[in-house]
C-alpha cells in the first residue's frame, strides 16, 4: 500500500480551507447552486454520459444538454405565466399567445426555426 503525498498535502489544504466559518458557508451554498443543475440533468433528462469523444465535442454536446434544460425552464415558465393570466381572467394580453395567433406568428418568423410555447 503506497501513500500519495500530493493528495494528502491537497486534502490537508482543503480542510484548513474549510475550517473558516465564511469558507464553509461558500461550500454549503455549491450544493445549492450547481450540484441540483447536474441532478436535474441525470433525472430530467437522462443525460449520464457523453456519447461523443474529444474535448471540443463533449463541451458542443454539453452545451446541448444545456440548452435543452434551459428550454425546459423557458417552457415552464412560460406556462406558469399563461396559467396565472387564465386564472386572474386577464385576457387583453392572452391574444398573442393563444394558439391560433402562435400557429399564424410561426409561418412569417424569417428564422429557421421556430420554438413554440405550448
Amino acid at each position: 500500500i503506497q501513500k500519495n503525498m500530493n493528495l494528502e498535502y491537497f486534502k490537508a489544504q482543503v480542510q484548513r480551507q474549510l475550517s473558516v466559518k465564511e469558507n464553509r458557508s461558500i461550500y454549503r451554498q455549491r450544493k445549492v447552486d450547481v450540484e441540483t443543475v447536474f441532478g436535474n440533468l441525470k433525472a430530467n433528462l437522462s443525460f449520464r454520459r457523453f456519447s461523443v469523444r474529444g474535448a471540443r465535442k463533449v463541451k458542443l454536446e454539453t452545451g446541448l444538454a444545456l440548452l435543452a434544460l434551459n428550454l425546459r425552464k423557458l417552457n415552464g415558465m412560460k406556462l406558469s405565466h399563461l396559467k396565472n393570466h387564465i386564472k386572474n381572467g386577464d385576457s387583453s394580453q392572452l391574444i398573442d399567445e393563444s394558439p391560433f395567433f402562435l400557429v399564424f406568428r410561426s409561418l412569417f418568423v424569417p428564422a429557421p426555426y421556430y420554438i413554440r410555447f405550448d
